[in-house]
């Protein structure tokens, strides 16, 4: 600890630091750096791949969410999407129903992965509108607006 570097400092030393430190052996300097741009490149991916946040798609049940929603036919209404937010992604899994009969639950379904590049984005803007007179049955339409290096989306 002479030096005073921690884990944090390590992707920030070059070939300069290693010389002012006094490691002379261009050969340990090289391996030391060759092993430096390796944990560089696991920590980025760990970064990338770090999910913020997960959830399911939002269903309010009747009575003012007191029951489950699609009560009392629960099979009818299928599974909820997913949501999943990394640093760098945002995947909606999405499931389609083929319905040939009553059931969607019994019947075949697709399920389909969108992947929406974070990296781009400068901005995120979010607005709700209730729609609907009624206290208990009151839906929100809610609209995200995403400013990107290229353009709205």
């Amino acid at each position: 600890m002479a030096h005073k570097i921690d884990g944090s400092l390590l992707p920030s030393i070059g070939k300069a630091e290693m010389k002012e430190m006094g490691v002379k052996v261009v050969g340990d300097r090289l391996k030391f750096l060759k092993i430096n741009n390796k944990n560089k490149v696991l920590a980025r991916r760990v970064w990338r791949n770090k999910v913020i946040w997960e959830g399911e798609e939002f269903r309010e049940g009747p009575c003012g969410d007191m029951l489950p929603f699609g009560f009392p036919y629960c099979c009818w209404t299928g599974v909820p999407d997913k949501y999943k937010v990394t640093n760098t992604k945002f995947t909606a899994l999405m499931k389609t129903y083929h319905e040939d009969g009553y059931f969607p639950c019994l019947t075949d379904k697709t399920i389909q992965a969108n992947n929406f590049d974070l990296t781009t984005v400068n901005d995120v803007d979010y607005s709700e509108e209730v729609l609907g007179a009624c206290t208990c049955c009151d839906v929100a339409a809610s609209k995200v607006m995403i400013s990107t290096n290229r353009g709205e989306m």
